[in-house]
């Protein structure tokens, strides 16, 4: 029995691979519950797709659709799914069976680990870590944007090392407090130039765009479902860039307005001091996208 998943699906690039398994999974078990009339049923499939529902951040799935995958998946009382490695005999049988629709050859399967593949598609930087280095430079970041009452907004960003020490603290010409974080983070990347280095940030937005749909917005040439440049595109597009200039890279997401003594309560309160403007301006060669990003 062959079926066609549907067209979000099957257009997908590469990199998506996991949401096609996922999907695929979904649909075959949808139709095989038709057969079984809620007998047991089991699921032999070479992807990890409760691993990927249950732990991964899935950000090329929307919420819906994500909703509804773990309701047949997870959900179904009568299904076990069992994993296999690619190698084995059950998913090397299925492998064979696939290569004989005109669609699929040999040569469409390779043998990958699912969550692992995730994480290195969806990132800025294949490995890149979202917990700290034992070893290297220590940056906090951060950056801020407000608007008084005369409608000028007045936006900054600020580069500290441990415990507060400003590495560096300007201001920047954005209008918004998500472009001078993104900022901030690009900035620490070009002063760990082959270096080990782990970033702290206290921005959700900022560490989503460098762990979970950075790779996936790069994949897609930085723009929306209606081809729409997405927002930030240019600042991703060179936080990508000076992400491969560390020898090692660590971004890691803290607690925001901590009034604790320890070393991330202190690191990150001495960044939004910094960032906080009125701040001095920045030399113009960083009002600008970074140059030295650039190769």
């Amino acid at each position: 029995m062959w079926h066609c998943l549907l067209p979000f699906v099957l257009h997908l690039p590469w990199a998506f691979l996991t949401t096609t398994s996922v999907a695929a999974c979904a649909l075959m078990i949808q139709d095989a519950e038709k057969i079984v009339l809620g007998h047991a049923l089991t699921l032999h499939t070479s992807h990890q797709v409760c691993q990927l529902l249950n732990n991964c951040s899935t950000q090329q799935l929307s919420a819906q659709r994500r909703a509804g995958y773990e309701n047949i998946l997870l959900a179904t009382e009568n299904l076990s799914i069992h994993p296999h490695s690619a190698l084995d005999s059950v998913s090397s049988g299925l492998m064979r069976l696939l290569s004989l629709s005109e669609s699929h050859t040999s040569s469409s399967f390779d043998l990958h680990d699912c969550t692992s593949r995730l994480a290195a598609e969806t990132s800025i930087r294949p490995d890149v870590l979202s917990t700290r280095l034992s070893s290297g430079l220590s940056f906090y970041v951060d950056g801020s944007c407000s608007k008084p009452s005369d409608g000028t907004f007045l936006c900054g960003y600020a580069v500290c090392s441990p415990p507060s020490t400003v590495v560096e603290s300007f201001s920047l010409p954005f209008s918004s407090a998500q472009a001078a974080e993104l900022y901030a983070i690009t900035r620490a990347c070009i002063l760990s130039q082959d270096q080990d280095v782990t970033i702290y940030t206290d921005s959700r937005y900022a560490f989503g765009v460098v762990h979970d749909f950075g790779g996936i917005w790069s994949q897609r040439g930085f723009v929306t479902s209606d081809n729409k440049p997405i927002s930030h595109a240019l600042l991703i597009e060179d936080l990508i860039r000076a992400s491969f200039l560390p020898s090692r890279l660590a971004v890691v997401k803290v607690h925001a307005h901590q009034r604790g003594s320890d070393p991330d309560s202190v690191g990150n309160n001495a960044a939004d001091s910094a960032a906080r403007p009125p701040a001095q301006p920045a030399p113009s060669c960083m009002l600008s996208r970074p140059c030295c990003v650039r190769k």
